[in-house]
C-alpha cells in the first residue's frame, strides 16, 4: 500500500509532463516568441537568423503591423532595401498611424534619392554599373571602379 502511492504519483508526473510535451510540439511558438528571439537575433548581429524569426512572426500573424516593421528593419540591416520599403509599407497599410514604418520608409526614399544626387556629381566614387542601370540612367557618361 505504500509503494502504490509513489507509483501512483510518479505516473500522473509522467503523464502530465508528457502532456506538456506534447502540447508544445503540437502548438509550436507563438508570433510573440518568434518577435522575441528575432530580437535576441538581431540584437546580437545575426540578421539572417532574426529575418527567419522574423518571418515566422508574419507568417503566425500576417495581419499583426509590428511583425512587419521588424521584418523591414532587419532587411534594412542588411541592405535589403526594396523588400525592407515593401514590409515598410505593408505595415503602414496595417496601421496607419505607425510612426516607425512611415519613418522606416522615408530613410529608403530620402537615400535612394541622395544616391541618385550624388551619383550624377561624382560618379567614379558614387556609383556602380548595376545600379545606373537599375535607375535607368546612361552608363556610358560615368566612370566605374570594377
Amino acid at each position: 500500500m505504500i509503494l502504490q502511492r509513489p507509483l501512483t504519483i510518479f505516473g500522473i508526473l509522467i503523464v502530465i509532463t508528457v502532456i506538456g510535451i506534447i502540447a508544445t510540439h503540437s502548438f509550436g511558438q507563438s508570433a510573440a516568441d518568434y518577435l522575441n528571439q528575432g530580437h535576441s537575433f538581431y540584437t546580437s548581429g545575426k540578421l539572417s537568423d532574426a529575418i527567419a524569426a522574423y518571418e515566422h512572426a508574419v507568417q503566425l500573424q500576417p495581419d499583426d503591423a509590428y511583425s512587419h516593421y521588424c521584418l523591414a528593419v532587419a532587411y534594412s540591416s542588411k541592405n535589403m532595401l526594396e523588400k525592407a520599403a515593401e514590409l515598410y509599407e505593408k505595415a503602414i497599410k496595417l496601421d496607419g498611424n505607425f510612426a516607425e514604418a512611415y519613418s522606416g520608409l522615408g530613410v529608403i526614399y530620402q537615400g535612394q534619392q541622395i544616391r541618385r544626387h550624388l551619383c550624377q556629381r561624382h560618379p567614379v566614387v558614387y556609383c556602380d554599373y548595376s545600379w545606373l542601370c537599375s535607375e535607368g540612367l546612361e552608363p556610358r557618361r560615368y566612370e566605374f571602379f570594377s
